[in-house]
């Protein structure tokens, strides 16, 4: 006899969920930011003259700000060894600031608060340009002193007319 009985005071789940609850109250979704760093600036007659922006977004970049910190970014040198590059430059960092914090905020996503922002100031890097990587990208290059190397590191647009110069290197999409 495979029918229950009327007096059965078995529980029974009608539904169709697969959920169990079983005390574990871990519900939070891990929330992922994008990481990166965009520029502006005019890049001409052997003077580069920007800015700067590290970033942090939520919700894989489709989000607010998490943090924003802008700086300005100015060459000091011309560089020569970037063979394959329409330009190159030493550049120097000045005045950074936090223009943007919400949520867990910059320490926590990009290592900086109001106090170690600061540490960004007088900093430098060497950045170039190559209009047709292998024929056809924009690029921006990064010189890596312990390689001592050219290394691309994000597509880039640079008008020679105008001097005008852009980029957004995102780098990778991390937990917070």
């Amino acid at each position: 006899d495979t029918t229950a009985d009327d007096d059965d005071t078995t529980p029974t789940d009608d539904d169709d969920d697969t959920t169990t609850d079983d005390d574990d109250d871990d519900t939070t979704e891990e929330r992922l930011g994008l990481a990166g760093k965009l520029g502006a600036a005019t890049a001409l007659a052997g003077t580069y003259d920007g800015y700067e922006e590290l970033y942090f977004v939520a919700e894989k970049g489709a989000g607010d700000d998490v943090c924003r910190i802008h700086y300005t970014a100015t060459s000091v040198a011309e560089r020569t060894d970037c063979v394959d590059c329409d330009w190159a430059y030493d550049l120097r960092f000045t005045g950074p600031s936090i223009t943007a914090e919400t949520d867990v905020g910059c320490l926590p996503t990009l290592g900086y608060d109001a106090d170690s922002v600061n540490d960004i100031d007088g900093t430098s890097m060497a950045y170039g340009y190559i209009a047709e990587y292998f024929g056809h990208a924009q690029v921006m290059t990064l010189y890596t002193e312990a390689t001592d190397s050219w290394d691309v590191v994000t597509f880039a647009s640079w008008d020679a007319v105008t001097g005008e110069f852009s980029y957004d290197w995102e780098d990778t999409f991390y937990p917070y």
